[in-house]
């Protein structure tokens, strides 16, 4: 009678197959309508991120161009690219003239993931993530290349390299860089630059970082099953590891946290003299020193510092405890967790404002402790 269209149906029970045996009439009406026959309260969703996007394949060459943007006021999209060896570079991949999904692919393309850098630029995705550590073997950024994105993450099983002039930038409040190795190696040519306005995580069992590279960040993060502090003047062999020449510490020590994660040891080799601006984290179950020719005296200087194990207990000691192992700062915390110092026969922990004993653990010495405060 209200002269709105009708249609025949039936009526029925959600999730079961019941309905009405006979047919009913229904009228179709505008909400607008509806909305004045009685009093209804409003729930609005928006749906403004933007999605994911993961591509995975023993050969996959990407000449396209992948776009994150979301609405405004929410979080671009998430790119996972994931193959046995990845090359980023600053072209696309050269493809013969006429090429078609059956066409022969050219060999030098074959086993790879290629992508140009340029193809992710400015395409408003929030989150990068290139590799991961059971599939894919090694990372290669072509020189000149660059990728950019709030948080960016690189994940091989051998090897992440930066060719000279490739770039990796972290934008943003929190931007993050993640070069995760943990079973290889991290290669910084020469003129590589990694920048981020939060955090630079490198994660590696040996890492080498040529000369004229850049690192920029509010807080640097380096692991590795051992870290290594070398003197320069230290001539004699070196241990696998990830290792900071005194020289390279020049180079990141004016950040304003840096923390070094050695889940087997900490060692200083030689006499070892290092300075930061601000806060310095030791995390290892073992910090050890040793020089072959004479007592190692190692000496770190920050704002703060912080020494404590987050993972596993300590074995013996295997150093003849003869050196210097002292510690300078406005706050020294030491803890939580089970830490061993070897190589020392003398320990001073000098701090203006107090030493902390924080959460539960350990702190075991086989030579004389001196606090100051």
């Amino acid at each position: 009678p209200e002269g709105y269209r009708t249609v025949i149906g039936y009526g029925t029970v959600a999730g079961t197959d019941l309905r009405s045996p006979a047919p009913r009439t229904y009228s179709v009406r505008p909400a607008a309508d509806v909305i004045q026959e009685g009093y209804f309260a409003f729930r609005k969703i928006g749906a403004g991120d933007a999605g994911r996007v993961n591509l995975t394949g023993s050969t996959t060459v990407l000449n396209g161009t992948i776009v994150g943007s979301a609405v405004p006021g929410h979080r671009g999209g998430v790119l996972d690219l994931t193959g046995e060896e990845l090359m980023i570079g600053t072209d696309a991949a050269p493809l013969p003239d006429a090429f078609e999904y059956d066409s022969p692919l050219p060999e030098d393309l074959k086993g790879k993931l290629t992508v140009a850098s340029s193809a992710l630029a400015d395409k408003g995705l929030a989150e990068i993530r290139i590799g991961d550590q059971t599939d894919t073997r090694a990372i290669t950024l072509a020189a000149g290349s660059q990728l950019e994105a709030p948080t960016v993450t690189l994940r091989a099983s051998e090897s992440i390299t930066l060719e000279p002039g490739s770039s990796i930038r972290a934008s943003g409040t929190d931007g993050r860089v993640g070069l995760l190795s943990p079973q290889g190696s991290v290669n910084l040519r020469e003129g590589a630059q990694i920048q981020a306005s939060d955090t630079v995580e490198v994660d590696t069992a040996s890492i080498d970082l040529g000369g004229g590279v850049e690192l920029d960040a509010r807080e640097l993060s380096f692991s590795g099953e051992k870290v290594v502090f070398l003197s320069d003047e230290y001539a004699a062999d070196v241990p696998d590891g990830v290792v900071i020449s005194e020289d390279l510490w020049k180079k990141f020590a004016s950040v304003d946290r840096l923390q070094f994660h050695g889940r087997s040891e900490l060692l200083f080799l030689g006499d070892v003299d290092l300075q930061a601006d601000a806060d310095l984290v030791l995390a290892s179950p073992l910090v050890a020193g040793f020089d072959p020719k004479d007592e190692s005296v190692v000496s770190l200087s920050s704002d703060r510092i912080h020494l404590l194990n987050s993972g596993a207990g300590f074995g013996d000691e295997a150093l003849a405890d003869k050196g210097l192992f002292s510690l300078n700062a406005q706050e020294i915390l030491i803890g939580h967790g089970d830490v061993l110092l070897d190589g020392f026969g003398q320990v001073r922990l000098a701090s203006q404002s107090g030493v902390s004993f924080v959460g539960k653990g350990s702190l075991t010495l086989g030579g004389d402790l001196e606090i100051s405060a």
